[in-house]
C-alpha cells in the first residue's frame, strides 16, 4: 500500500487530480456564494482558505513530482488537509450542537502578515 502511494506522489496524474478536485470545490463554493447569493459564514471562510493550501500543495507536487521538491508539497497538503478537517469538525459541532456561548465569529480574522480580509 505504502509503495502504491509513493509511485502515485511521484506521477503528475494523483496531484493533477486533486488539484482540479480542490479547484472544483472551491469553484462550487464561489457559484453558491456569488451566482446562488448565499452568504457564507466565517468558518465556511476558513475551510475554503485550507483547501486553497491543498490546491496550492497539489501544484507544487504537480510542477516537480519527481524531486524532492514533492515532500514540500506534502507537508503543505497534511497541514492543510489537518486544517480543513478541525475546521470542519468544529463547524458541525456548532450546527449539530448549538450554545449560545459557542458561535461563530462575525469579522473574519486573518493574521497581520496575511491580511486576506482588506
Amino acid at each position: 500500500m505504502l509503495r502504491f502511494l509513493n509511485q502515485c506522489s511521484q506521477g503528475r496524474g494523483a496531484w493533477l487530480l486533486m488539484a482540479f478536485t480542490a479547484l472544483a470545490l472551491e469553484l462550487t463554493a464561489l457559484w453558491f456564494q456569488h451566482v446562488m447569493l448565499l452568504k457564507p459564514c466565517v468558518l465556511c471562510i476558513y475551510e475554503r482558505c485550507a483547501l486553497f493550501g491543498v490546491l496550492g500543495a497539489a501544484l507544487i507536487g504537480a510542477i516537480a513530482p519527481k524531486t524532492p521538491l514533492r515532500y514540500v508539497a506534502m507537508v503543505i497538503w497534511l497541514y492543510s488537509a489537518f486544517r480543513g478537517v478541525q475546521l470542519t469538525y468544529e463547524h458541525t459541532m456548532l450546527q449539530l450542537y448549538p450554545s449560545p456561548f459557542a458561535t461563530c465569529d462575525f469579522m473574519v480574522r486573518f493574521p497581520e502578515w496575511l491580511p486576506l480580509d482588506k
